[in-house]
Parts: C-alpha cells; sequence; structure tokens
C-alpha cells in the first residue's frame, strides 16, 4: 500500500472480523467497550475462545499480557486463512520459499 493512503483500522469478512490498533492498555479499553456496545445493540455474541489476538514484533510481554487481559482473549495466534491476505496487504513480510 502507499504511503499516502489511508490506514486500515480493520478488516470484515463473512463472520470475521479483524482489527487493527496501536498496542496499548487505553486502546484495547476502547476496543472492549465498541465490542460490548456491538453485542448489546445487535444481540450477538463473540465467542472469546475462538477469539484471538497477534501482535506485533517488540510489543513488551508485560504490554500484551495487559491487553489479552482486558479484551479477556488468550489464544494468542493468527489464523492461517489470513496469512496470504495480510502477505498481499504488506502486514506481514514476505518470506522466500525456499526456507
Amino acid at each position: 500500500m502507499a504511503l499516502s493512503a489511508p490506514m486500515v483500522s480493520h478488516l470484515l469478512f463473512a463472520d470475521d472480523s479483524l482489527l487493527f490498533f496501536q498496542a496499548n492498555k487505553e486502546n484495547a479499553l476502547l476496543i472492549k467497550a465498541v465490542l460490548q456496545l456491538y453485542c448489546s445493540t445487535s444481540g450477538q455474541r463473540i465467542n472469546m475462545e475462538k477469539s484471538s489476538i497477534h501482535f506485533a514484533k517488540g510489543i513488551r510481554q508485560q504490554c500484551c499480557d495487559i491487553i489479552k487481559s482486558e479484551l479477556e482473549i488468550y489464544n494468542e495466534a493468527l489464523s492461517e486463512k489470513y496469512l496470504c491476505m495480510l502477505l498481499m496487504l504488506g502486514l506481514l513480510p514476505m518470506v522466500p520459499s525456499n526456507i
């Protein structure tokens, strides 16, 4: 993506959502509030056991632990089905296939 392109904050799929935010407690609390509002407004529920979180390299473990605790999401993984899409968006580094 071009540097002048708008920042991506979320991607929505049929029944999945990917949210991007700066890793800090304040943003985690905002995301939690938005998700709670969504649930109370829509009548839908988020399955936290199926939810996962992924942190960029360089985020301190203490920060990761605080965010996971605030969001009540403890599965720290990124589903493989999104890897190709994230590579295309440039959100994950390209790795040579011969490694």
